[in-house]
């Protein structure tokens, strides 16, 4: 979500913040399986409540941004291949 919101209010003028693909490394030591699991429906539930409260319409796939690396993307792009329909 916080790449879809930056799409969204700064477009291309403004790319997104670089991630760190390892990060939840420490985050998830010492969890079971089972408190991953509730934690990622939560938050999942979250982000899904937050993308319908945008109202995005099927046009605003295709507003642009900036990738650090790769350059302008499509809000599309910013899911995996057919995670982000209207």
């Amino acid at each position: 979500m916080p790449r879809v919101k930056l799409l969204l209010e700064f477009g291309e003028t403004k790319a997104f913040e670089p991630f760190d693909r390892r990060g939840d490394e420490q985050a998830v030591q010492g969890k079971s399986l089972g408190q991953l699991l509730d934690e990622f429906a939560h938050l999942r539930s979250e982000n899904l409540n937050e993308l319908r409260a945008l109202n995005l319409q099927p046009q605003d796939l295709d507003r642009r941004g900036r990738h650090p690396a790769f350059g302008p993307v499509t809000l599309s792009a910013c899911s995996p291949p057919g995670r982000l329909t209207i």
